[in-house]
């Protein structure tokens, strides 16, 4: 079973730092192996993150325009055992909508 977290939140001001660091503290929870990490930040100062891991990957998409983040966490480890911590992790920061998928074939 795989699992996806997409996290909607309204936010202002978001800071790139902010998103990288809830991005450690998700890959130091989950014990995952960061093996590339992209970034693109638009003249506006929104941006696209996304980190690929050996067990799938993070990412972050903020329209500024918005005030609209979203952040995607998908893996092939049980996300949901880890459900409660990822979301304090998120929570620290921001309000959130989740939308939990699960896929399998």
């Amino acid at each position: 079973m795989y699992n996806h977290f997409i996290f909607d939140i309204k936010t202002k001001n978001l800071d790139l730092d902010d998103v990288e660091n809830v991005f450690w503290q998700i890959v130091n929870l989950l014990n995952l192996t960061v093996l590339k990490k992209e970034k693109y930040i638009f003249e506006n100062g929104g941006f696209t993150a996304f980190w690929l891991l050996a067990e799938s990957h993070l990412s972050a998409h903020y329209r500024i325009e918005d005030n609209y983040l979203a952040v995607d966490i998908y893996s092939c480890k049980n996300l949901e055992e880890f459900e409660n911590k990822i979301i304090e992790i998120i929570w620290q920061l921001w309000k959130y909508k989740l939308n939990k998928l699960k896929r399998n074939f």
